[in-house]
């Protein structure tokens, strides 16, 4: 079983089992995806299984995991004492203890027949569900969302390249951006290898997917001393465009009181990103051209060049090769700016992110909010259409609203509660979600439930051996059992072992 990774105070540095892992050692748990080098050659695919443990609603801020389960033949999702995982000892099959006081030991068994994966419930009194379904047993798909207790996973069953790390958990570092994809980490490892070559980078994604973060760690990965230089191509005035760029002398036109560097010179020995590259203007791609060519710029006002020495990173969210056949953007161009394209995928097509993200925003924040069972799928339901940064603002609404109390659901934006897809049965999301813990309930509450099952368990429901058992009269018994919702015929059987 892989490493799953604990972030530790330091920002390049993480702890495993002891050992002091660097990010040198993080690329070889990545797995690989499709990418795209400019010239439409990709890596064989091959077909891989993985469950994502997304988000336990009682301590969203602790993070994610994935499991690569694709040589595995059995999966087992259990209630313990801490979050861990185990195989066994042939590598058939694998353990996942979460501390959910909702999950039962045993809770439910993912297994492999016939090539196809199914879930089965193992006697878990408060059910297992796939998506708002109670299931008994269920074929899988990729994409459908597991409940077990007051934990959500996610299963996918996916084309990617190469051969992928096992588990993945989280990172703290801004500058280290890690992901719960599959596809998408390999993305991560193949331009962490393209930053160190210097070449530049192409990235291509919608509004809010991350793309100014994701050229940052570009800059970072690439070891250059110099600094991260973000321009916003779309709000440079044509007639100022070569002044912005390469800088000028005082003097050199009306309202020059002072010297300017310039974007270009600013950048010199780090990295020049030029966000949303498509909005430039004709006449301003041919000034950018010619540095690029050349790698020296002139200043307004100077008549010698000087050399400059940048990486270049670029980003719009614009189909550029289209804008090139319809004659909107320069070919050479492109040509200089796309030594490496990267897609980025919307965060409707990586929903195993929105766990470890939403984690992650918490933890910005410094909260720790639990959250409540139904918001939390109507997160993962959601389809995102402002991405990362949609994401993230509305995180930060709910803690907003609800200060140190559970996020419910009229903590988020309305486009949030009422826009959630359907699921994949077609039923509507706005079906309430049984949980096994009421809003009003305490933790006394919750200890005295899990209390009260065991001891129905144990006694196979009957209620009189459970009063001698808890020291109680019978009409509290019976009174903790109307306010639980437990009916004692639902343990008339032995606990399954």
């Amino acid at each position: 079983m892989g490493p799953f990774w604990l972030a530790s105070q330091s920002k390049r540095r993480f702890e495993y089992n002891s050992k002091i892992v660097t990010m040198s050692d993080i690329w070889t748990t990545l797995s690989q995806s499709k990418v795209s080098d400019g010239s439409g050659s990709s890596e064989e695919l091959v077909r891989r299984c993985y469950l994502v443990l997304v988000m336990e609603c009682e301590r969203p801020a602790f993070g994610s995991a994935r499991y690569d389960i694709t040589e595995i033949g059995s999966v087992l999702l259990t209630g313990g004492p801490r979050r861990h995982s185990a195989t066994s000892s042939d590598g058939r099959a694998l353990v996942i203890d979460v501390p959910d006081r909702c999950m039962s030991a045993p809770h439910a068994r993912i297994v492999k027949r016939f090539g196809h994966w199914l879930i089965e419930n193992a006697g878990s009194k408060n059910g297992t569900y796939v998506g708002r379904t109670q299931v008994a047993r269920h074929r899988l798909s990729d994409g459908d969302i597991i409940r077990t207790g007051r934990t959500l996973f996610l299963f996918r069953n996916v084309l990617v390249t190469g051969e992928p790390g096992s588990q993945l958990g989280r990172e703290e570092s801004e500058n280290d951006p890690i992901t719960m994809s599959a596809a998408f980490a390999g993305t991560l490892q193949s331009l962490g290898r393209v930053a160190e070559a210097n070449l530049p980078v192409l990235l291509i994604g919608e509004s809010g997917t991350g793309k100014e973060v994701l050229a940052r760690a570009v800059h970072y990965w690439s070891g250059r001393s110099g600094p991260f230089v973000a321009v916003n191509c779309g709000a440079i005035p044509q007639e100022l465009a070569e002044s912005m760029f390469f800088g000028h002398r005082r003097g050199a036109f009306s309202g020059a009181t002072d010297d300017s560097d310039g974007y270009v010179r600013a950048a010199h020995g780090g990295t020049l990103f030029l966000d949303e590259i498509g909005d430039l203007r004709p006449s301003v791609q041919t000034v950018l051209l010619r540095t690029l060519q050349e790698r020296e710029v002139t200043p307004v006002g100077e008549s010698s060049p000087i050399p400059v020495d940048f990486h270049l990173n670029s980003a719009t969210h614009q189909d550029l090769e289209g804008l090139v056949a319809a004659g909107h953007f320069r070919h050479d161009l492109w040509a200089r700016i796309s030594g490496y394209v990267i897609h980025l995928p919307p965060l409707r097509e990586r929903r195993e992110d929105i766990g470890f993200l939403y984690g992650q925003f918490l933890r910005r924040e410094g909260a720790n909010n639990a959250i409540s069972l139904s918001t939390a799928l109507q997160l993962l339901e959601y389809p995102w259409p402002a991405n990362v940064r949609e994401l993230r603002n509305v995180t930060r609404r709910a803690v907003v609203l609800a200060g140190t109390s559970r996020v419910h659901s009229n903590h988020l934006p309305a486009a949030v509660t009422s826009g959630s897809s359907a699921s994949s049965d077609g039923a509507s999301a706005a079906v309430p979600v049984p949980d096994c813990q009421s809003p009003e309930w305490t933790d006394e509450d919750q200890e005295r439930r899990e209390q009260l099952v065991t001891h129905l368990h144990t006694h196979d429901g009957n209620v009189s051996a459970v009063a001698r058992a808890m020291g109680k009269d019978r009409r509290q018994i019976h009174r903790w059992l109307k306010r639980y919702d437990l009916k004692p015929a639902d343990f008339s059987e032995s606990r399954p072992k």
